[in-house]
């Protein structure tokens, strides 16, 4: 299909004797004294009007005529039988002194065609080309009816047929809807199968429903569909009651009732408790379990401000559990509740600004088009010459700061087993044995990338769930999967300088393993190549620096370099669910590596202590880190750890 702005010739001339050259009609002039309470003054007016117009030598005009509040009209029109093509005239609309009447005013037409309408209580009766309301037995068909807001605005949830509720004991393979069109088509589900077709409204609360289709799929259960057709094609008549719609026929008893998937009915009302912290863009979580079965093939998110509602971005994820996830507004202060509404309708705001690009061997979690950090499951071998025990794959790197700068390093010439940011276990008992996973060249053990379980990605976040491998000896006739570790990274909207990160890892050992007290060993990061004592700075949550840290419990820590593209750093948050918190730490002094200060970060729960584990039981640790340009105050660090350690608390009500 395709529109015009313009009339071609046939077009006129066939308005042109719809409205002058109509057999057996009287016409009678249409003023009427001057009355203040009239069809301008009295009438709701505005709104969209629809219904197919006579035609001389086609089978009707099918027309939509829009008046608009502020005086503007937009009218289209389909000459049916004759073409697929939609003709457009858009200007102003003109009120005579009676207030009863309409003209229709577009400079860039000289052509006499009518444009005069008398408005009537919703409903347009095209006039003749002198304003005379045209008579007799085609009288009806002249007249424009308004489609009522609700009919188009709301998608209709089918509750009854023929007396009988739907789905009642029928197993239905999805909720039968139904939505209309401002310009006459109709589209749904039928339970099974999606349908769509055409419908005209008629004076007096009359509809005609046509051209009804479907797709051709089959279910086990197809009686309600079947009568749900027959329904629409026996329906001859409307009402609109509140948020129900009901099709009769001849007036008798309803043929269908549905009711308005709105947002003032079916809705669900969600509040978030900031309590005693302050908020900056909190990640909230809801399973669906918790959402009494709210229907989520259609719907959006609003944040309810001052009466007005906010649309918010959100996104559902699919994988372990089906959850709904969005985000708090920017700085909330402490003790505020947060009213939102989850309502059954098509969200106008979905742009996906997280995504995962991927080429088999890499996965990066991208925001806004920025790269924000690169899952290698791939093996990555080290520089040639080198021994060859040292290759790894299941790592993070690089790292990207928000101004582009890569923040890790991986294969540094003073410890070529280091690979930005993983999760290794330097030194546990195995079999009665000293298994170490980390030290690659030792041969004892390593962590390799086994699969990709999910990506998945939309306008709150990113995420990838890799499965790792622990495995005992290899590359020998004794290796021996120890432990299995569901790993997962993601990333979340934030404010433009700012990437906020998770990782999560669940770790399931295959046999007994006892992760040993060791000074290295858990959740590590080694910084890029050029950050040093001399370009670098480090705090903890207990205020030590990296002379002071080593050994020491903290729940986060603070690491701000120098790079080419400006100054960057990394806030490393621990969660309080984590085995041994406030976990220990263990931190490269500033006369590392003989002097040089490279920086290297290890939150290790087993520094101080043993951590024997079970099989057929799963471990969890949890970690964040916000990824910033510039610099962070303490204060602020302890706003987002406060956040990721205490949840902001929300409740589902209806």
């Amino acid at each position: 299909m395709r529109y015009s702005n313009i009339f071609l010739a046939t077009g006129i001339l066939l308005i042109f004797f719809t409205a002058t050259s109509c057999k057996n009609q009287k016409v009678s002039n249409s003023s009427n004294p001057p009355d203040m309470h009239n069809s301008q003054t009295s009438l709701d007016w505005g709104g969209v009007y629809t219904g197919t117009l006579p035609c001389a030598d086609c089978e009707g005009i099918k027309t939509t005529l829009t008046l608009e509040q502020d005086g503007n009209f937009t009218q289209q029109w389909q000459y049916l039988g004759k073409s697929d093509d939609f003709f457009e005239m858009r200007g102003k609309f003109e009120w005579n002194e009676n207030g009863n009447t309409i003209t229709l005013v577009n400079e860039a037409s000289t052509t006499e065609i009518p444009k005069k309408f008398m408005v009537g209580e919703n409903f347009l009766q095209q006039l003749d080309l002198e304003g005379n309301k045209i008579e007799g037995d085609l009288e009806e068909n002249y007249v424009l009816m308004k489609i009522p807001e609700k009919l188009t605005t709301y998608e209709w949830k089918l509750t009854e047929l023929n007396g009988e509720p739907v789905p009642g004991n029928k197993q239905l393979n999805s909720m039968p809807k139904l939505s209309m069109s401002a310009g006459g088509r109709i589209t749904g589900n039928a339970s099974c199968n999606q349908f769509f077709g055409t419908y005209e409204l008629k004076p007096a609360n009359r509809i005609h429903f046509s051209g009804i289709g479907a797709t051709k799929m089959y279910c086990p259960e197809m009686e309600v569909e079947t009568q749900l057709f027959d329904a629409l094609t026996k329906a001859d008549s409307y009402i609109i009651k509140g948020d129900t719609l009901i099709l009769t026929h001849a007036r008798m008893a309803p043929l269908a009732r549905f009711i308005a998937l709105s947002a003032d009915t079916g809705h669900l009302i969600l509040k978030t408790e900031t309590g005693n912290y302050e908020r900056n863009q909190s990640v909230i979580m809801i399973p669906f379990s918790k959402l009494n079965s709210f229907y989520d093939e259609r719907m959006a998110l609003y944040l309810i401000q001052d009466n007005n509602k906010v649309p918010v971005p959100f996104q559902i994820n699919t994988d372990p559990e089906k959850t709904l996830v969005f985000q708090t507004p920017v700085k909330t202060q402490p003790g505020t509740t947060l009213t939102w509404h989850l309502v059954p309708e098509m969200s106008k705001i979905q742009d996906v600004s997280m995504k995962v690009e991927s080429d088999t061997k890499t996965y990066t979690l991208v925001k806004n088009g920025k790269k924000v950090l690169r899952y290698n499951a791939a093996t990555v071998y080290p520089p040639e010459g080198s021994d060859e025990a040292y290759k790894r794959s299941g790592f993070i790197h690089p790292l990207y700061a928000p101004n582009g700068a890569v923040l890790t390093g991986i294969q540094p010439v003073d410890h070529m087993h280091h690979y930005g940011i993983m999760n290794p276990w330097t030194k546990t008992t195995f079999r009665g044995e000293t298994v170490d996973f980390w030290n690659l060249k030792k041969m004892e053990g390593t962590v390799k990338h086994e699969e990709i379980l999910n990506t998945q990605y939309g306008p709150v976040m990113a995420q990838i769930e890799a499965m790792h491998h622990h495995v005992a000896w290899p590359e020998s006739t004794r290796q021996t999967l120890a432990m299995t570790e569901r790993h997962i990274v993601r990333t979340f909207r934030q404010e433009e300088d700012r990437y906020l990160v998770e990782f999560e890892f669940h770790i399931t050992p295959r046999e007994a393993i006892t992760l040993e007290e060791y000074r290295y060993g858990g959740f590590l990061f080694r910084g890029n190549e050029g950050w040093s004592t001399n370009t670098s700075s480090f705090v903890t949550s207990e205020g030590l620096n990296r002379d002071q840290a080593d050994g020491e419990r903290a729940r986060w820590a603070i690491v701000t370099g120098e790079t080419p593209q400006g100054q960057a750093g990394v806030l490393f948050m621990g969660h309080p669910d984590n085995f041994n918190h406030p976990e220990p730490l263990r931190v490269w002094p500033s006369d590392a590596n003989n002097g040089v200060g490279n920086v290297f970060i290890n939150f290790s729960p087993t520094r101080n202590t043993s951590w024997p584990l079970q099989p057929g039981q799963t471990y969890t640790l949890k970690y964040r880190a916000l990824v910033f340009d510039g610099d962070l105050d303490t204060t602020t660090a302890e706003t987002y750890w406060n956040d990721f350690a205490n949840p902001v608390e929300v409740s589902v009500g209806s």
